[in-house]
């Protein structure tokens, strides 16, 4: 559980992160672009009204009265240049001329939707650059080398820069190129417009983003701020600080506070619009970023407080489980370890909790029924072998008794067999084959008795080191060998503390068995072998025979188990039982069959 809520935890901080960071991706470029909206209706609305400045050009008044002041004009009327501007009223308004409707209407439109009007900063100058009055009149002071003039004079339009009126009022100073209906210059036209009435609709359009947590701010070409937050131009204010971001037409960029909570500012400038090639203004949206991850951390933040009280509970939980349901089960599981090592005697202790009173009753049950199941079958073991021994007794007695019975008999058969074969040694083949079959059937009586009695003989050791070769071979020398049977000693030859006599009856035994499995077998082998591994002495027998049949490798070692026709089946056994009397195994595998005895090592040999 803690686990579960700690990955919890760390899935929703992380998708809040990344959500978070797709979000500031998205109120960055939405940002740009209301910064770009901005921007664009400031060009355009400034446009329209260089518009209506150029529908005032070419107002029949304006022009008849520059071409009239161009014709009176004389070389006296130049001597001067502007310094500052010398108002002369165009005399708008007088009943000496008929002004157009367009003119009048353009007039009434400013002082209606902006209270401003506008023929009171209208201004015109001949080709010449003096100033003129509707009559055409002229005053003594000529424009012709102000920047305004030029410009206007040049590239048909003069947009300034911000500048401070006799009444405190901002405004920005607009010249238009004033042309006959040919188009040829005849003079230029300056107007003021009121900076109150260009920012009149981006003053409406920054409140609504205002109203969204964002600030507007609008910046001149130095950094100046123009417009911030309804406060608008003030000339002794310095560059922000970060106006050296504004690096192309728009983009957006992260600042830092000194309340250490950092805003996003989207920008875009001023790229004109029509006839009008920009005011190199530009619009700034800064937006906190705690306006835009408010909610967002919140959420987190609820996340995380879940997540630790789900980690505190499921603490709190597995602490519980833990000492009424853990430990109960650590002791049942512990209880049923030692039944499976034989310990009946172990009880559970009562617990609340029913379910494991439960099951610490069929544990205890169990234990008393394992308990009374093992003393019987301990029981049946002890009486099952008690039978056993009493049989092998009473069939080892007779055993012994019939061998011991059978020995004298079959020795008075051998003699006499000895002396028929002396009798007639040579002169018949019918009497000398039928005395080679007494020979071989007594040598078979005599190897089953001697099997018999060392089987049912059980008799002290008699220990002493000898040579594991000198028993080999002397082993080899009481054993009929076929021609077609080799037999291989080991190459080196080890010491080894045991009984001769019975050791001489094992190797007899396995080699017999292994020149019986060959048989007729074509290039017959025996292979001996014996090493030293890990502090044992290790001695093998193979033989090239056909092998056991898998049936009956794991009884092998049994009494009366053969697979010869006529053996007693008590050889492998006696093996068994004199390599255990020296501390050792016998083990057997096929393909090839092999006998592996393991002895405790004595003493090394030497390489014979």
């Amino acid at each position: 559980m803690i686990v579960l809520f700690v990955i919890f935890a760390i899935h929703g901080y992380i998708t809040f992160e990344l959500n978070l960071q797709e979000l500031k991706s998205s109120i960055e470029l939405k940002n740009e672009a209301q910064a770009n909206s901005l921007m664009q209706n400031l060009d355009k609305y400034i446009k329209s009204r260089i518009d209506d400045a150029n529908s005032i050009t070419m107002a029949k008044e304006v022009q008849d009265a520059t071409i009239s002041s161009n014709e009176k004009f004389t070389e006296t009327h130049s001597n001067q240049t502007g310094g500052g501007l010398k108002k002369i009223p165009f005399a708008f308004g007088t009943n000496t001329t008929q002004l157009s409707n367009d003119f009048t209407n353009l007039v009434d439109f400013y002082k209606q939707e902006y209270n401003y009007d506008i023929s009171q900063q209208l201004y015109v100058t001949n080709q010449y650059g003096t100033l003129i009055t509707l009559k055409g009149d002229t005053s003594d002071v000529s424009y012709n080398n102000e920047k305004w003039w030029q410009t206007a004079k040049n590239n048909g339009i003069y947009f300034g820069t911000i500048q401070k009126d006799a009444n405190l009022e901002y405004s920005i100073p607009l010249a238009m190129k004033i042309t006959d209906e040919k188009g040829n210059f005849v003079g230029v036209m300056l107007v003021y417009l009121e900076l109150d009435t260009i920012l009149h609709d981006f003053e409406g359009d920054s409140m609504i983003l205002k109203d969204a947590g964002k600030n507007v701010i609008l910046l001149d070409d130095s950094g100046r701020t123009i417009y911030s937050d309804g406060i608008k131009y003030d000339s002794g204010s310095q560059p922000v600080k970060f106006f050296d971001k504004l690096r192309s037409d728009n983009g957006f960029f992260e600042i830092a506070n000194d309340t250490q909570d950092p805003s996003l500012v989207a920008y875009s400038k001023s790229i004109g619009y029509g006839i009008f090639v920009g005011s190199n203004w530009s619009v700034l949206v800064n937006q906190s970023q705690s306006s835009i991850s408010s909610e967002f951390i919140s959420a987190r933040d609820s996340v995380l407080v879940i997540s630790a009280i789900g980690i505190i509970g499921a603490i709190i939980i597995g602490i519980f489980v833990s000492i009424s349901i853990g430990k109960p089960l650590l002791k049942l599981s512990k209880m049923a370890k030692n039944l499976s090592e034989g310990d009946f005697s172990v009880r559970t202790q009562k617990n609340p909790l029913y379910e494991i009173q439960v099951i610490g009753e069929s544990f205890n049950n169990m234990a008393e029924s394992l308990k009374k199941l093992v003393e019987t079958e301990i029981k049946l073991a002890e009486a099952h072998v008690q039978i056993k021994n009493e049989r092998l007794t009473a069939i080892g007695e007779l055993a012994a008794s019939l061998a011991h019975n059978l020995k004298n008999p079959l020795a008075t058969i051998r003699s006499s067999a000895d002396i028929i074969r002396r009798e007639y040694k040579g002169s018949d083949k019918e009497i000398s084959d039928v005395i080679s079959r007494m020979y071989r059937a007594i040598d078979r009586m005599s190897h089953q008795i001697n099997d018999v009695l060392n089987f049912v003989r059980i008799t002290p050791l008699k220990l002493e080191e000898a040579s594991l070769e000198s028993i080999l071979k002397s082993v080899v020398k009481t054993i009929q060998v076929p021609p077609n049977v080799k037999i291989e000693l080991p190459k080196k030859d080890l010491t080894i503390t045991c009984d001769i006599r019975k050791f001489e009856v094992i190797f007899s035994n396995i080699i017999l068995n292994a020149i019986e499995s060959i048989g007729n077998e074509k290039d017959g082998n025996i292979t001996i072998d014996a090493k030293e591994d890990h502090g044992q002495l290790v001695i093998s027998i193979q033989d090239s025979g056909p092998g056991i049949p898998n049936e009956l490798l794991p009884r092998l070692f049994e009494p009366l188990v053969t697979t010869k026709l006529q053996g007693t089946g008590l050889g492998l056994s006696t093996c068994m039982n004199i390599i255990g009397q020296h501390g050792g195994t016998i083990s057997v595998t096929n393909n090839p069959t092999t006998f592996t005895i393991k002895l405790a090592k004595s003493s090394s040999g030497t390489t014979s």
